[in-house]
């Protein structure tokens, strides 16, 4: 994913902030969901409602985790498959997890739960670009990103919300299907 590049000034210091260039606003083919101050539930209740799923997909998600232990979205989800994006409060973490992401057994280092420090857990913003065999994630307006590969089988293209205790509150989601990059 092309990135815009800049420095932000935080509690500790400067530091390097990455952002995706404004150009890939240009591949949302469709807005497909958009929620706001709901339960996890009801989000999932929705996501149903509006049969969300995708390969290619645009999200941005600001989560309130409150006092659950992990929150986040199993993304590519089918069958006995999923890749896992979560926050976890405790450690103030972010990460992903993509043991169960499709095709993991043609490397034995491949499979793993791949993680970094969050400044702050009482609210996560993610910027998250889903494809077929990547995601990318921006937290907290670029604060923190992870990049992925991912080979999930055909078909595998669940999407839903979870938390530990089912609490934890989805302040506001929108979800957009991405057209390719070439035409």
């Amino acid at each position: 994913m092309p990135r815009e590049l800049s420095l932000a000034q935080f509690s500790d210091g400067i530091r390097l902030v990455q952002k995706p260039i404004a150009e890939t606003m240009r591949l949302r083919e469709r807005e497909v969901l958009q929620l706001s101050g709901v339960s996890i539930l009801m989000a999932n209740q929705a996501m149903r409602m509006a049969s969300l799923r995708g390969e290619t997909l645009e999200m941005e998600a600001d989560l309130a985790p409150g006092d659950v232990k992990e929150i986040g979205f199993r993304l590519r989800k089918g069958g006995a498959e999923e890749t896992v994006l979560g926050i976890t409060s405790a450690s103030r973490e972010v990460f992903v997890d993509r043991t169960r992401s499709g095709q993991v057994s043609f490397a034995p280092d491949f499979p793993g739960r791949h993680k970094a420090a969050l400044r702050h857990s009482s609210r996560v913003k993610l910027h998250v670009f889903l494809d077929r065999s990547s995601l990318e994630v921006f937290v907290n307006d670029g604060e923190v990103v992870l990049t992925e590969r991912i080979y999930p089988s055909p078909g595998s293209d669940g999407i839903e919300l979870y938390s530990d205790t089912g609490k934890g509150k989805l302040l506001s989601l929108t979800v957009w299907k991405l057209g390719s990059v070439w035409h």
